[in-house]
């Protein structure tokens, strides 16, 4: 459990950090001139998140002490922001896809975190 944790840990860390470095090299977050501060704290956000999981991932193969603890505050950062990102595609035309692609990914981080909470030696 703890390995296929790890590797969505990684997966979705990585993910995020492409799909900006993407947006933003192709010049496609419009926000950056409409409202420079939100986006900002905003990729501020989402860049801890995606460190936050590559960090937990990596530990947890390395079965580093405080890999679990970790990946626990990680996934529930990613659980934040996928609610955030939610609300920004819900009002969107267009956006159904990224709607289906973030209840997608908040309901596998939810069972993740309630599977591995189950089988933890703390919750024992």
């Amino acid at each position: 459990m703890r390995k296929c944790v790890a590797i969505y840990c990684l997966l979705v860390g990585l993910s995020i950090l492409s799909l900006w470095a993407g947006l933003l090299i192709g010049g496609r977050v419009p926000e950056l001139q409409a409202d420079p501060a939100a986006i900002t704290t905003h990729l501020v956000a989402e860049g801890l998140t995606a460190l936050a999981l590559i960090s937990a991932g990596l530990a947890m193969l390395k079965r580093w002490r405080w890999a679990e603890s970790n990946g626990r505050l990680a996934l529930g950062m990613l659980l934040y922001s996928t609610v955030n990102s939610l609300g920004y595609y819900l009002g969107r035309a267009g956006g159904e896809a990224f709607v289906a692609l973030f209840l997608l990914l908040f309901a596998a981080t939810l069972l993740i975190l309630l599977v591995s909470r189950e089988r933890s030696p703390a919750s024992r």
